[in-house]
């Protein structure tokens, strides 16, 4: 997914996690890893998808 100009951080509720799953399948449409791509690197903290999402059970 190109990050479109029109979205920053603050198009996103505060409480929104972020995806840094690079292998994840369908992080180039997920609006997670976009805002995940979005965030500053002096970020260090916040909510987060678990790389357990990718585990067959939880697929």
């Amino acid at each position: 997914m190109e990050i479109n100009e029109s979205l920053s951080l603050e198009t996103f509720p505060k409480s929104y996690e972020a995806c840094f799953l690079e292998s994840c399948s369908v992080k180039e449409n997920c609006l997670h890893h976009l805002y995940f791509k979005l965030q500053p690197s002096t970020n260090t903290w916040g909510g987060a998808i678990y790389p357990s999402a990718l585990l067959p059970e939880n697929l």
